[in-house]
């Protein structure tokens, strides 16, 4: 009876590591530092969103980004059904942090070209035009 029980708490932290492993690995493969989107920038051809609250973009937002998405009040998953799922999205916040889990919810909810740019002051230094 130990025995089988030391297997299943075995297995299931071995299975916790490999889903945190795999989630991880899948975030990066969608994270484009700000380096790479400026370099790439008119190859980005796509819908950038601010997900920042309005007193962040308030203050500025990036030139050409829809803003009024802010993941924390729920506007952002209260739009996402008027957005088209075949498009490309960047996502953007402050930090990348927010941007990252926006992306996860797009992704969970069939969008398939979503990409986290991460935060608004890197890109912006990056060479990003602000509204």
């Amino acid at each position: 009876m130990k025995k089988s029980v030391l297997i299943l708490l075995v297995g299931l932290v071995l299975a916790s590591a490999y889903a945190l492993i795999y989630f991880q690995k899948e975030r990066e493969l969608h994270a484009i530092s700000s380096e790479q989107a400026i370099e790439n920038k008119a190859q980005l051809e796509g819908i950038i969103i601010d997900v920042r609250t309005e007193r962040e973009y308030e203050n500025g937002s990036l030139k050409g980004a829809l803003v009024g998405y802010n993941l924390t009040s729920g506007e952002f998953e209260e739009k996402l059904d008027s957005l088209d799922k075949s498009k490309t999205y960047y996502l953007y916040c402050a930090s990348g942090n927010r941007s990252g889990k926006a992306a996860e919810i797009m992704k969970e909810n069939g969008f398939e070209n979503v990409h986290n740019l991460g935060g608004y002051n890197d890109l912006v230094k990056a060479g990003f035009e602000k509204k």
